[in-house]
């Protein structure tokens, strides 16, 4: 792998684009497993060195009952299994407890093989990081997060161990797609903003960012917020509801993500109102996004790539595992990253409607692990 690919003149990547970084193999990843590392975690005493065979990997999420979670969790197995290195995934199903017990249980079971686990995940509640990230650093192993942390807890603050967090610019997803509704709407009418969780950074980003584009349009009143827990089923009863409220001034919905924005579509559509109400998405390019938008029920989106996503904080984990990754020579920016996203709509959705294979998410790796970093350059080992 290499870490010193600058995150200047990114361009777009659609999931066609996969299949031309597939032909770049596996070479590059399967070499770490001749790596040694001089780093280490944070133990006391000589630092020990690691292969890809020395480690377990671990993807935690809330769910797969949702889209992004799903693909999400598809790719990091996929990547897992084409360096072939052990993968096992602990869901929380909203209990945050439950699913650090199985963590622990797994970094237990490791300890036991002489094995150290690669943890990659988005907590169900910022509140949960402080756990995990012990957790991993009391069994030596290293921890990347995507999305959800304290504001006033950082990567460093627990040394080498907890390797890197990774975001989105939420602010941006949700003033472009806020942006893309009202033109959409023609300047004028009623909003509903559906929400996913309100104490929750990526939510209250893309609001932040909604709310900045309306300030450009002084014709859109916003009359209702509903909260969803970011919940298709829950979206669509939410959306439901405010069209039966508010009636003929609701001229659309903004989802905070696909799956929000897909229960909305849907009961737009049974409520024959599709030439009315319009729905845009703020994020996530999901597989059933991806038709909307083909479709033209779905305004447009921002693919986050979850794929890539899950996959390369494994991958990040895995370079520190083996020092070919030095984390304490790493700035802060570089272990706070702000990961790029791809706007969608009906003219380009197309070019992601394929999930890619788990060569190709390699091939992708392989281009670099800060390849798609946006507020900084990866360091020059």
């Amino acid at each position: 792998m290499k870490f010193n690919t600058p995150s200047t003149a990114k361009a777009g990547i659609g999931r066609r684009a996969w299949r031309a970084l597939g032909a770049l193999a596996l070479a590059g990843s399967l070499g770490l497993s001749a790596c040694t590392s001089t780093a280490g975690g944070e133990a006391e005493g000589e630092a020990q060195q690691y292969t890809k065979d020395d480690v377990i990997m671990i993807t935690f999420e809330r769910s797969i009952d949702y889209a992004y979670g799903a693909s999400w969790v598809d790719g990091a197995t996929k990547y897992a299994d084409a360096i072939g290195v052990e993968h096992k995934v602990a869901l929380a199903h909203g209990d945050s407890n439950k699913q650090l017990l199985e963590i622990q249980s797994i970094i237990a079971q490791g300890k036991q093989e002489g094995k150290i686990v690669l943890v990659m995940g988005d907590p169900d509640a910022s509140a949960d990081v402080p756990a995990i990230a012990q957790a991993v650093k009391a069994g030596g192993g290293y921890l990347v997060t995507g999305w959800n942390k304290p504001d006033d807890m950082h990567p460093w603050d627990f040394g080498n161990n907890w390797v890197a967090h990774a975001d989105f610019d939420g602010v941006e997803f949700g003033e472009r797609g806020m942006t893309n509704l009202a033109e959409a709407m023609g300047g004028e009418g009623g909003v509903v903003m559906l929400a996913g969780v309100l104490d929750n950074p990526p939510q209250k980003q893309r609001k932040e960012g909604a709310l900045k584009a309306l300030e450009n349009y002084p014709g859109i009143t916003v009359l209702d917020e509903q909260v969803t827990n970011w919940d298709r089923n829950l979206s669509y009863d939410a959306a439901k509801q405010m069209i039966a409220k508010h009636g003929s001034a609701l001229k659309g919905f903004f989802g905070a993500n696909d799956d929000i924005a897909t229960g909305a579509v849907q009961a737009v559509k049974e409520s024959g109102l599709s030439d009315q109400i319009k729905v845009v998405s703020a994020s996530d390019g999901t597989p059933e996004a991806i038709e909307l938008l083909q479709s033209g029920d779905l305004i447009s989106s921002t693919f986050i790539d979850p794929w890539y996503f899950g996959a390369w904080g494994l991958a990040m984990g895995l370079a520190a595992a083996t020092g070919e990754l030095d984390v304490s020579s790493l700035t802060n920016e570089q272990r706070e990253v702000v990961i790029q996203g791809f706007p969608i709509d009906q003219s380009n959705a197309h070019e992601y409607a394929e999930a890619p294979t788990g060569e190709e998410i390699v091939a992708a790796l392989n281009e670099g692990l800060y390849a798609r970093v946006l507020n900084t350059d990866g360091p020059k080992n």
